[in-house]
């Protein structure tokens, strides 16, 4: 896989480290995720897999399933996580879907459909047209993103005004 900064495909493996999941289960699993740094540009990486989300401790499935229900919500989590995750999701999803039209055009001849960017279908269905409308479209949209190097951190630890 190249890198999503220089498009180099030579890394070194400089470490690993745990990531634990929740899955819909309530039980948490643990990942050795690898890091990895490009030879070219030295950028870190981290490789994850697409039921990982960055920087969320639950299944892709189960947030997909708390933002959008396709039938009535057993999940393992309270009312407030469920809040969070919509407010996020909703915060961020229109940016998600304007970065994702600026690397379809970059990384292809053709021109993205019409469709793709008219404001007026409800955005599940906008995400539908371009990533089928299955389980996974959380992954599909956030993997490109964040591999391009253009997630954006929502955690608050990471803000600070004082200098």
């Amino acid at each position: 896989m190249p890198c999503p900064c220089c498009n180099s495909g030579d890394f070194d493996v400089i470490g690993s480290r745990e990531r634990k999941v929740r899955k819909d289960t309530g039980q948490i699993e643990r990942y050795i995720i690898r890091r990895l740094r490009c030879l070219t540009c030295r950028k870190i990486h981290h490789e994850l897999p697409d039921f990982i989300i960055p920087y969320k401790r639950y299944a892709a499935g189960i947030i997909e399933e708390g933002i959008h229900p396709l039938e009535p919500l057993v999940l393992p989590v309270d009312e407030s996580t469920l809040y969070r995750w919509r407010s996020w999701f909703n915060k961020l999803v229109e940016y998600w879907l304007a970065v994702c039209q600026s690397l379809l055009i970059q990384y292809t001849v053709m021109p993205p459909v019409n469709e793709m960017s008219s404001h007026s279908l409800p955005v599940h269905k906008r995400i539908g047209q371009w990533f089928g409308e299955g389980p996974g479209w959380l992954a599909k949209i956030v993997h490109p993103v964040a591999n391009n190097h253009f997630w954006i951190h929502t955690r608050s630890a990471c803000l600070s005004d004082s200098e």
